[in-house]
């Protein structure tokens, strides 16, 4: 799947060999490859790109949703809550509430994952 930030200035794609790369939208260039975290290869798993534009958030074969931190790189929280592949996930638009995100699974659950002050403590 892919992703806009929300500058409009880079492209999140999840790829279906389980990487997800951040791209520079104009040129095309490579700008991160983040090749370890989340779980891929059977199913098209959606991502998006939180509200700061410095997160961003994809579905996961193993039942997660995970959490990219773009500027550190790497993985920054994993949401485990899906007896099954996380395949769909939203993050909310508003830097004000951006600290919540919904992951829908094909188990047919949906979870609303939200934190109170630390943007890396999340829970269902």
């Amino acid at each position: 799947s892919l992703a806009f930030s929300k500058d409009g200035k880079c492209l999140a794609v999840n790829r279906l060999d389980g990487g997800l790369w951040l791209l520079e939208r104009r040129s095309g260039e490579v700008l991160a490859r983040f090749d370890a975290g989340h779980v891929g290869g059977r199913y098209g798993l959606e991502c998006d790109v939180m509200a700061s534009d410095e997160f961003v958030v994809t579905g996961s074969e193993d039942g997660r949703a995970v959490i990219y931190d773009v500027l550190k790189g790497g993985v920054a929280q994993t949401l485990g809550g899906h007896g099954k592949a996380v395949c769909s996930v939203a993050a909310h638009p508003k830097k004000e509430k951006e600290s919540i995100v919904i992951s829908a699974s094909y188990d047919g659950s949906a979870v609303v994952w939200g934190n109170a002050e630390d943007a890396i403590c999340w829970d269902r």
